[in-house]
């Protein structure tokens, strides 16, 4: 039994070090949130993610003949919906507590199946519907007292809307992800992603670039490098365990927000804000167990 445990335990540890790289790099574009444009931040987490991605894919003998596709509209509109979310995560991220920012994006996999209600016209059946509209209601407790805040000029109120609305747009992005992998390798759709999404934030350059000073520098770089392991952690844990084993350990990021951003930014979330998130959570689980069931 031990040994047939294993995997499984070292799959669940890589998710979790995922996770928490993701909150970590979430930590760290928040405490620039205010000293850097975010097209910058865009560029350094692109660009340099590409050093950690391309070592491993190499590892894996998954690098040959990457840039060879069949369908460079699929990759334009993967890009587009993951580019553009990136950009709207790292923008909320200067205006609501990390805590917030990392319970609504754990609404992503109820728009998944939302939005492939319409896109890939699957049917939601009673358990997925329960589960979004449960989920909804989650985000709603932690949305609604940001709304009336500071909308026309920038404060909670836009930055919850921002992380809805990114929220969408990676949902849309894992549709796309989940269509271009039933022809395309690993490689070519992570590639193809971070050097589209690195080019197209040059085009923010105009909007006003900063000259970072070395600590700024050395926190772009961190946010690139993280991202990119964190990638990789959580491909390698999906490869090693089944994703309904998985999934609920993707959900330790919510504790690895609260306590960065209780460390970091001394964030103390609201008891509202707590009980939106577990109920958000509570979905987001039923989903993946119901999922499994009915996979059985």
């Amino acid at each position: 039994m031990g040994s047939s445990m294993s995997p499984r335990l070292f799959a669940a540890a890589m998710m979790m070090a995922a996770s928490f790289c993701y909150a970590l790099m979430s930590a760290i574009s928040r405490s620039l949130g205010q000293e850097v444009p975010t097209g910058q931040i865009v560029f350094f987490r692109a660009a340099v993610a590409v050093l950690p991605v391309v070592i491993w894919l190499s590892w894996r003998g998954r690098l040959r003949g990457w840039w060879r596709t069949r369908r460079p509209m699929g990759h334009a509109w993967r890009s587009l919906f993951g580019g553009a979310s990136l950009f709207l995560h790292f923008a909320a991220l200067a205006l609501v507590p990390l805590a917030e920012v990392s319970a609504i994006n754990y609404l992503v996999p109820l728009m998944i199946v939302a939005l492939a209600a319409f896109v890939l016209k699957e049917r939601i059946w009673g358990a997925r519907l329960v589960a979004v509209l449960v989920g909804l209601a989650g985000a709603a407790l932690i949305v609604a007292p940001k709304l009336g805040q500071g909308l026309p000029t920038g404060g909670e109120g836009l930055g919850v809307l921002l992380v809805l609305s990114s929220t969408i747009l990676t949902a849309a992005a894992m549709i796309q992800i989940r269509r271009l992998s039933e022809t395309e390798q690993t490689g070519t759709i992570v590639l193809y992603f971070s050097l589209t999404v690195m080019v197209a934030s040059l085009t923010t350059i105009p909007f006003g670039w900063v000259m970072t000073s070395a600590d700024q520098l050395l926190r772009l770089v961190a946010i690139g490098l993280i991202g990119g392991v964190a990638q990789i952690l959580m491909t390698e844990s999906y490869a090693r365990a089944d994703a309904s084993f998985i999934a609920p350990f993707e959900y330790t990021g919510i504790l690895w927000s609260i306590s960065l951003g209780l460390i970091l930014f001394a964030e103390v979330p609201a008891w509202i804000t707590l009980a939106g998130a577990a109920i958000v959570l509570a979905a987001s689980a039923s989903l993946a167990w119901s999922e499994r069931r009915s996979h059985r």
